[in-house]
């Protein structure tokens, strides 16, 4: 029998519950029976809980398939994990101290133990085969997908639900979307935008879309606050679709990522893409996004106001990436990922 560990989906949503509500909602006739615990577990309770009592519910012949970076060290089903990214090993100054201490005595022994792995991109792979040094034949690169959702217009009016209940302070505004946290490099974004605000039309915000979880990440560096920022805090699923394709421009200076899924969904949005040109960034957006040095305030500055001044390169930018982004879809993630859960009985 296949099972599903399904803890993280009692938490917040994130990149990584988005992945895993996604590829389910894609599993079409394949059976797999969902394991979690009988109330909400998270922090150390939720790790207690996967690595002591998730294994007792499974047999030799059963495959588990773990999809958040962890799972059980110890199993006697197969066991298949993804992981997302390293970023707790390559950067633990980002987290808190529990948090990666936690993570770093995790993550290698798990990809040492596991029948297989799934990393989300090349780059992703790299950074396994970096710190635990396994053979490469058991890591499987899956990317993950765009929601089709992003590709049509949204029916949520604007001006009157969406402007009313975030609180948006213009209908005119440059994008951005993550975790509030230290490697999404907000407090540069937020130095470029102070430095060119006074040069773009003073109806243009910039709009953080994003919420904070202090328990895991440190100091965001969001010290100095310019004119025209906006954060609106957690934007609910349904509403998000109607924020992406209302913005002027989409701007990720993220200083490390697993995969990217954010620019991925602008460009499906039709909304032209400022992003990073590091790890897996450059890898998901090719070259139809404008690509920037994210520690350069510099680079930034000049690179949005390019694009607020453009109507031409943004209209070229917003074509080119919306069928970029039509190339990844979640049918087609699901679709590979069940044949590997597949091929382990």
């Amino acid at each position: 029998m296949f099972y599903v560990n399904k803890r993280i989906l009692q938490s917040h949503t994130t990149g990584v519950q988005r992945y895993l509500r996604s590829i389910l909602e894609n599993k079409d006739t394949f059976q797999i029976h969902e394991i979690n615990p009988s109330s909400p577990l998270t922090g150390i309770k939720g790790h207690l809980w996967e690595q002591f009592l998730l294994p007792l519910k499974l047999n030799y012949n059963d495959v588990l398939w773990s999809p958040s970076n962890t799972g059980p060290i110890y199993c006697k089903a197969k066991h298949v994990v993804t992981m997302h990214d390293f970023a707790t090993l390559d950067h633990p100054e980002w987290t808190s101290k529990g948090f990666s201490t936690l993570y770093r005595g995790i993550l290698p022994r798990l990809a040492k133990r596991v029948d297989a792995i799934i990393a989300i991109s090349e780059y992703t792979k790299s950074r396994i085969l970096y710190h635990t040094g396994i053979d490469e034949s058991k890591i499987n690169v899956i990317k993950n997908g765009v929601d089709s959702r992003f590709f049509i217009k949204s029916d949520k009016d604007f001006k009157s639900y969406i402007m009313s209940k975030y609180q948006l302070p213009s209908a005119r505004y440059i994008l951005s979307v993550s975790s509030i946290e230290p490697r999404k490099n907000i407090g540069l974004l937020l130095k470029a935008w102070g430095q060119i605000q006074h040069k773009v039309d003073d109806d243009i915000w910039l709009v953080l879309v994003g919420r904070q979880n202090p328990k895991v990440f440190s100091d965001a560096g969001l010290s100095d606050i310019p004119n025209r920022v906006c954060f609106t805090g957690f934007v609910e699923d349904e509403d998000l679709v109607a924020i992406y394709q209302n913005a002027l421009l989409f701007s990720y200076m993220s200083l490390y990522e697993g995969f990217g899924l954010p620019p991925l969904e602008a460009m499906a949005a039709g909304i032209p893409v400022l992003t990073s040109n590091t790890t897996s960034i450059p890898e998901v957006v090719s070259d139809k996004a404008i690509t920037v040095n994210p520690l350069s305030v510099s680079e930034i500055a000049d690179n949005i106001l390019m694009l607020v001044e453009s109507d031409v390169l943004r209209n070229r930018l917003s074509v080119s990436g919306i069928e970029h982004a039509k190339q990844f879809s979640w049918k087609k993630t699901a679709e590979q990922t069940f044949n590997l859960l597949k091929s382990m009985e």
